[in-house]
């Protein structure tokens, strides 16, 4: 009409549960989803600017039962317009697209499930990325340290054991040139070999030591009598009295 609103059938305002006109500035009709109202104006605003087909998807709720559920529906409606331009009328449908868009509402879910999975996975992978290099950090000083520790018992084994093994050997060459030693200079020479035999026992524990970690460790029993004997006989000729 003339001033700018539409009349609707009988029919039509018993299907929208509205009044008899409705001012086209103000289409926030009660019956549409409060979240769609404003989708729904910016449409019908177009359609009637730019001579469009309103085309909308909006939740509608049943005009007959106010306990109704919003339901899905494509709203599509023409304007129809006089000789002179003018909106005579409006011709109208509602098309339900209840499943339809329930299937893409669970797609769209499911979309934003596997992207959060998705961005899970991403942190899961860099951390592991990270946990890796930490790994790979770890195993390279670990095997600096081996270096280290071969390092040392070629040192040990050569440097420390070779010296031993001369000191040993000369004590025998001087103790069988003695024809007739006293016996303070035969306790001498054996108290010398003992201790030459301590150091080199010393050298192999710590050689054995230098391995722990990366051999098997196998169990054994212990003489701790034996143990003993050998501790104290470490003292000797030390002034200690046990």
């Amino acid at each position: 009409s003339h001033d700018k609103t539409f009349e609707w059938s009988d029919k039509t305002k018993r299907f929208l549960n509205t009044e008899n006109t409705i001012c086209p500035d103000d289409m926030t009709i009660h019956f549409i989803h409060p979240d769609d109202q404003e989708k729904h104006l910016v449409a019908f605003k177009d359609t009637l600017a730019n001579r469009k087909i309103y085309n909308a998807e909006i939740r509608i709720k049943d005009p007959l039962n106010d306990e109704a559920d919003y339901q899905w529906v494509q709203s599509l409606g023409e304007v129809i317009r006089g000789e002179s331009g003018e909106i005579t009328k409006m011709l109208g449908l509602f098309i339900d697209i209840k499943e339809r868009k329930n299937i893409q509402l669970e797609l769209e879910r499911r979309n934003k499930e596997l992207e959060r999975i998705n961005a899970t996975l991403r942190t899961t992978e860099r951390e592991k990325s990270v946990y890796l290099e930490k790994i790979e950090l770890q195993l390279r000083q670990i095997e600096f340290k081996n270096r280290d520790l071969d390092q040392f018992a070629y040192v040990v084994s050569h440097d420390l054991k070779a010296p031993l093994r001369a000191i040993n050997n000369l004590a025998a060459w001087i103790e069988s040139d003695i024809e007739e030693a006293s016996g303070e200079t035969q306790y001498n020479f054996h108290l010398l070999k003992s201790r030459v035999e301590r150091l080199d026992n010393f050298i192999d524990g710590l050689l054995e030591y230098s391995r722990v970690g990366r051999m098997e460790l196998a169990l054994e029993q212990v003489d701790l009598s034996l143990m003993i004997s050998d501790i104290i006989k470490s003292f000797e000729n030390d002034h200690i009295k046990i």
